[in-house]
């Protein structure tokens, strides 16, 4: 399958934040416009004559603006376009240093994503993002289902996420959080439309011991679970911790079975930051053809 777009060459980065998987481009010379990047993100998502892998959503890089050192264009593979994605932030840095874009022994780096700025530095092998706080966050919300109502909560960090403890939701599963169909469960929460216009990703998770927890996400846009993610961690780490059910930092064990730790900066009790930790890399690159 191949995109006419002018037959254009351009060197595609695949790219793993903990599992999560992204298809990469430079854009700083290639001036991929939003429009063109929709139309591909389809396409450079799926395993196909033109890309061989499929992953879980496209990014752009681009050059400087401002006070910051690098923009990204996040898509999912439907083509949507606009919210914020964690490890693909945190691959973008990777890549970004990588490529010289950024120098890879300074403190912080800022970069655009979403409509808004984060912040970023490397721990180790890992990257640690420093995303701003929270939009709103509901903890205690009732989704009315067809097998009864459960209760989740709902958290906004420029990504819509419902939260849901796989103990609440025992009238609907009975299987635990290895075996429990996500996709069947999620699907009308995802929809729901206490959540429309946009829809909400979908977050079951479990409590390991304090400091440790399961978590599958099943993500709007990519429409199937995801092999982590990185707001969706984000956003369960916060209510697991409103609930007292684990102190912070958290380590994060998404369907991959790579680890994130998520945490939060606090100030007089209220949340001027979160954290995301983890890995990030390349694990192949192709000249491709668009």
């Amino acid at each position: 399958m191949r995109v006419q777009f002018g037959y254009m060459k351009t060197t595609v980065y695949y790219m793993s934040g903990a599992g999560n998987t992204f298809t990469v481009i430079d854009n700083r010379d290639d001036g991929i416009s939003l429009e063109k990047a929709r139309q591909l993100a389809g396409i450079l998502c799926s395993a196909n004559e033109t890309n061989p892998y499929a992953t879980e959503g496209l990014m752009l890089i681009g050059g400087e603006g401002g006070s910051k050192d690098f923009n990204v264009e996040f898509f999912n593979p439907d083509g949507s376009h606009g919210a914020m994605c964690g490890n693909g932030g945190r691959c973008a840095v990777m890549l970004a240093a990588k490529l010289g874009i950024i120098e890879p022994d300074m403190d912080l780096y800022k970069f655009g994503m979403a409509g808004s700025e984060y912040s970023a530095c490397f721990a180790g092998s890992n990257v640690r993002l420093y995303l701003p706080p929270p939009v709103s966050i509901d903890r205690d919300i009732s989704i009315p289902l067809a097998g009864g109502a459960i209760k989740a909560a709902y958290v906004d960090v420029n990504s819509d996420h419902a939260v849901i403890n796989i103990d609440c939701a025992r009238n609907i599963l009975e299987a635990d959080i290895e075996e429990a169909d996500l996709t069947g469960f999620a699907i009308p929460i995802r929809h729901h439309k206490m959540f429309a216009p946009r829809g909400v990703n979908v977050n079951l998770y479990k409590i390991l011991d304090k400091t440790t927890l399961r978590l599958r996400t099943y993500e709007r846009g990519v429409e199937a679970e995801t092999g982590a993610c990185g707001t969706g961690s984000v956003s369960t780490a916060i209510i697991a911790s409103l609930r007292g059910e684990v102190t912070l930092p958290v380590k994060i064990i998404p369907p991959s079975g790579i680890p994130v730790w998520a945490d939060t900066i606090l100030e007089a009790s209220s949340i001027v930051s979160c954290i995301l930790e983890g890995p990030a890399e390349i694990f192949d690159m192709r000249e491709i053809e668009i």
